[in-house]
């Protein structure tokens, strides 16, 4: 399983030519009194500063995006209906309604016949507003 040999970064290098003048001086102290040590640790705190604020910025816009997808799916669901009628659809049928009276006039209906007619239907309620209109 060999993987292949990564790029050194710059502040991967940086450190690595660090490590070698520090191994080069006879007093470590030293170091502070370099110009080049001074610069260079200051090109890393600018760079790794810098790839912080890269990466605030990558995570920050893609949760704004993923707010603003997930917002405008939910609006575009409302508006549809769809959420209302996956509601109503998981709420059981027959919560509101007893059964047992409705089931049993079924019964009921299926033995009776109906004898009344539609002319007969109409006939009566001529009748009624014939009957209404000479009583006034």
């Amino acid at each position: 399983m060999n993987q292949p040999a990564q790029k050194p970064t710059i502040n991967e290098a940086a450190v690595k030519i660090l490590k070698e003048q520090a191994a080069k001086l006879k007093e470590p102290l030293q170091l502070l009194d370099t110009d080049s040590f001074i610069t260079r640790m200051d090109n890393m705190r600018d760079e790794l500063v810098l790839e912080r604020s890269e990466t605030e910025k990558l995570i920050g816009s893609s949760l704004t995006v993923s707010a603003g997808l997930s917002v405008g799916y939910v609006v575009w669901l409302a508006r549809s209906g769809i959420i209302m009628s996956s509601v109503l659809s998981s709420l059981p049928a027959w919560r509101f309604i007893d059964p047992l009276p409705v089931l049993s006039t079924l019964g009921a209906m299926a033995d009776q016949e109906d004898d009344e007619s539609l002319e007969s239907m109409v006939a009566e309620s001529e009748e009624e507003t014939t009957g209404d209109e000479t009583r006034d």
